[in-house]
């Protein structure tokens, strides 16, 4: 039985390596995993271990990050390679120990890897704050020569015990790639989270939930006219289920004003716009929606700020920068139409229509 008391912050800092900061909107301090001694001279020693785990689990939570708000990852506190850790590695122990004496660290990863015949497998437990047996184990079994899957594996099983969220965002992606519209494992793990999870967490489930509605309405070519807005009015409902939840959740707003364009209520689109806009001025996605919804309108000024705004928040896309000269050219400023053309050759110089639009524009100025 592990006990987190004052007496095993000492023991806690013997095995970690490092801390996982705000992944999924919490601390998790991640021991090192043991391995046995083959799997030592394959290459796969305990830090080689724990470093993929910890990658793997930091891949699946970027995967989802266009989709979290309040649940995200600090990039700013993981950029350290395990190179840099290992240096400081004195610190880094004392950093952890001392977090995790001031309360600081709500989860705990430890685990190991043991021989199974010709197999191995894989146990990583996870303990919340306080808890002296584990809230989730993650077991995976397989093929030694195929350890790369085996820890992608045992990293999303252990992401499902600390935030299912993460997961089920993961999972409708996939889902989502694979044109299954039904999305029969999201739908799966969002109705975990709803019987596990505190109710005033509910909203970012009604916030996907809404989403996976809209997406199977635009998508799903098997839909009869009929069914396709009763998918549209089931992710309305939604949507507004996780406002009233949480009246500052970004993404909702953004999924309504899509369907309210779609369906030509201008109005009440430009008004969910202009509120995700206020949430979260960089979100480019906000502004380059926006921008379409206002170009179809004819509004051209104003996309053309929306644009500009995209820029600023990604100024090293080209694609962006030659959206933007498209623009400049259609408000009559062929001057600025060409440098943004310039700028998008030098971010990509194998893009041909690039460079043919900033030549035309060069010839005759």
């Amino acid at each position: 039985m592990l006990d987190f008391g004052i007496f095993t912050v000492p023991l806690l800092a013997a095995g970690a390596v490092f801390v996982l900061a705000l992944l999924t909107g919490e601390d998790i301090a991640l021991d090192r995993i043991n391995v046995p001694e083959d799997l030592v001279q394959r290459g796969y020693d305990e830090i080689v271990i724990t470093r993929q785990l910890s990658d793997y689990m930091r891949a699946i939570n970027d995967g989802a990050s266009s989709e979290l708000t309040s649940v995200d990852l600090d990039q700013s506190n993981m950029d350290q390679s395990i190179v840099a850790f290992e240096r400081f590695f004195d610190i880094q122990l004392l950093v952890t120990g001392a977090r995790n004496l001031l309360g600081l660290i709500p989860v705990f990863i430890n685990g190991e890897i043991t021989e199974a015949g010709d197999d191995v497998v894989i146990t990583i437990r996870v303990y919340h704050r306080d808890a002296t047996v584990p809230t989730h184990r993650a077991v995976v079994r397989g093929n030694p020569e195929e350890m790369d899957a085996l820890l992608e594996e045992v990293a999303l099983e252990t992401l499902y015990g600390i935030n299912p969220y993460v997961v089920a965002l993961y999972h409708r992606r996939q889902e989502m790639a694979a044109g299954n519209w039904d999305f029969p494992r999201t739908h799966e793990i969002a109705n975990h989270f709803l019987r596990e999870r505190p109710a005033e967490q509910h909203f970012l489930i009604y916030g996907l939930l809404g989403r996976m509605h809209m997406l199977k309405a635009e998508r799903d070519p098997a839909l009869t006219e009929a069914e396709r807005e009763a998918e549209y009015e089931r992710a309305v409902d939604l949507l507004h289920g996780a406002l009233l939840q949480q009246p500052d959740f970004l993404f909702p707003y953004i999924n309504l004003a899509v369907i309210q364009a779609r369906h030509g209520d201008v109005e009440a689109a430009d008004a969910n716009f202009r509120r995700a806009a206020q949430l979260n001025p960089r979100y480019r996605v906000t502004r380059e929606l926006w921008a379409d919804l206002l170009m179809q309108e004819g509004r051209s000024d104003e996309a053309l700020t929306q644009i500009v705004a995209a820029v600023e928040i990604d100024p090293t896309d080209p694609t962006l920068r030659a959206r933007l000269g498209r623009l400049y050219l259609d408000v009559g400023r062929p001057d600025l139409a060409r440098e943004q053309f310039e700028r998008a050759v030098r971010l990509n110089p194998r893009e041909p229509d690039y460079l043919r639009s900033w030549r035309a524009l060069a010839a005759v100025q």
